[in-house]
């Protein structure tokens, strides 16, 4: 008989053996690395980023309020082309205070800071957006403040904080499958191994 064919007698083990079975091992650690869920990364540099963007866009806003090159009616114009603004909140918006400016812009970034906070992956973006203008129509503030908060939202590039980690998603599958111990299969002296 060749080693590896099946015998064709029954043999009885002459005393206790252990050994590993490689196929159920491999099984076992690969079902564990399996169950490792993908890893993701909070990315604040990027929170900071479109902070700045709401800033600027709101800074951007007011030095074309306060341009002196410009007459009421070309201002009107521009905000309105810039910011999709009607002309009565145009209007309005003419004339607001710096202070108002000020607390306008710190809505619009604690908005972001709410819906960003805990991480907002790339198919999530939309679906934040369009809440964060739902929560900005909920503000203690008159229609045209809130226009110009949902402009400058409009205006700026959202983008996911929360990304992928592929080389620590590997990681932690590999350090899953490692934490399990080989499948150990005991033949007990005696005891027929069919």
């Amino acid at each position: 008989m060749k080693a590896g064919q099946v015998s064709p007698s029954t043999i009885r083990a002459s005393q206790d053996f252990t050994f590993e079975d490689p196929q159920k091992t491999a099984e076992k650690r690969e079902i564990a690395a399996n169950n490792v869920g993908e890893v993701y990364v909070l990315d604040r540099k990027i929170m900071v980023d479109m902070e700045n963007d709401i800033e600027t866009a709101f800074d951007e806003y007011y030095s074309t309020v306060k341009r002196s090159d410009l007459d009421t009616k070309q201002k009107i114009k521009t905000l309105k082309n810039e910011y999709d603004l009607t002309d009565v909140a145009a209007n309005v918006l003419l004339y607001m205070e710096e202070d108002t400016l000020k607390a306008l812009t710190l809505e619009a970034v604690n908005l972001l800071r709410t819906n960003w906070q805990m991480g907002v992956r790339d198919f999530e973006v939309e679906e934040k957006k369009v809440k964060i203008l739902n929560q900005i129509e909920l503000l203690n503030y008159n229609s045209p403040y809130r226009d110009l908060i949902k402009a400058v939202f409009n205006k700026i590039e959202l983008y996911p904080n929360y990304k992928y980690d592929e080389q620590a998603t590997l990681t932690a599958k590999e350090e899953a499958a490692a934490k399990e111990g080989p499948v150990l299969i005991t033949i007990h002296k005696g005891q027929k191994n069919s």
